[in-house]
């Protein structure tokens, strides 16, 4: 049987554990909230042609080779 010292421990470093954790996250994600990423001014897409109800006829790929649609 474990002792109640050793689970009080163990619960006591799991909940520390669970706030690192937390902290660590929210950090992060404010970080990247503060500094983005460079990103171009203008993103070219990919040419799409839609049909008069919006479905999606044909895509071609963007002047580089890749498809962002």
């Amino acid at each position: 049987m474990l002792s109640r010292k050793f689970l009080r421990r163990t619960a006591i470093a799991g909940i520390s554990f669970a706030c690192l954790a937390a902290l660590s996250v929210a950090a992060l994600w404010e970080l990247d909230r503060a500094f983005p990423p460079p990103l171009p001014a203008t993103l070219t897409v990919s040419t799409e042609v839609q049909d008069r109800d919006g479905q999606l006829l044909r895509a071609f790929a963007t002047p580089d080779g890749y498809w962002r649609l």
